[in-house]
């Protein structure tokens, strides 16, 4: 069965740069980040209104996990840097 949705954008990959990447295009970056943008590309991008993510994975995070792999009530950190 196919399910077909409108948007304004696809962003593939909910890692860091996907989650970063649909915060820009919502407006939903700092002001720091905001005035990153040039007027020309910030004036293009704020009409978005809806962004859809897609991950492969049953989670996001992309590289970046937790886990208790061993078992010993600590939770780990993996793939960040």
């Amino acid at each position: 069965m196919t399910q077909q949705e409108e948007c304004d954008a696809i962003i593939i990959g909910a890692g860091a740069a996907g989650i970063g990447a649909a915060r820009t295009l919502l407006g939903l970056d700092s002001n720091s980040n905001q005035e990153a943008l040039s007027t020309a590309n910030k004036d293009n991008f704020m009409h978005l209104k809806k962004v859809i993510i897609l991950e492969a994975r049953d989670r996001i995070g992309g590289r970046v996990w937790t886990s208790d792999e061993l078992q010993c009530g600590f939770k780990l950190d993996h793939g960040g840097k």
